[in-house]
């Protein structure tokens, strides 16, 4: 496995660590998961310090934590895209989905403007995984 990827699968090991307790839910890589991590995110962006330029790391341990979650429903693997938009999912379709944007696309601009990790997570597993390339 390539450093980056391995990092990338420590992460979302690390989130199942960190949220195991305080998720008070069978917290893993599935569905549910995902849900309160929607929430989790939520909560956060509530928060009076939000924007203090902390969030970078826990935005790529979140994200990679739902793409482990993609991965462990619809199969594929992490990989580089080659057209520099970074690390992401290549599902057994041959589509790259990027959970890090998303997350990142959902604590810039939240529920509200419609960016959903739980949406996006559906339409991974029920749609672009199914896909024929």
């Amino acid at each position: 496995m390539d450093d980056v990827a391995g990092e990338l699968v420590r992460r979302a090991n690390r989130t199942i660590e960190l949220f195991s307790d305080i998720s008070k839910i069978d917290f893993g890589f599935n569905r549910q998961s995902v849900e309160w991590i929607e929430g989790y995110i939520e909560r956060m962006r509530e928060r009076a310090d939000f924007n203090d330029g902390t969030w970078n790391g826990l935005i790529d341990t979140l994200g990679s934590f739902v793409g482990q979650c993609i991965l462990a429903r619809a199969g594929g693997s992490w990989a580089l895209a080659d057209d520099d938009r970074g690390w992401g999912i290549l599902l057994p379709s041959d589509t790259f989905a990027f959970p890090i944007n998303k997350v990142a696309k959902q604590f810039r601009s939240g529920l509200a403007e419609g960016e959903s990790i739980l949406g996006f997570y559906d339409l991974c597993v029920d749609r672009l995984a199914q896909r024929r390339p």
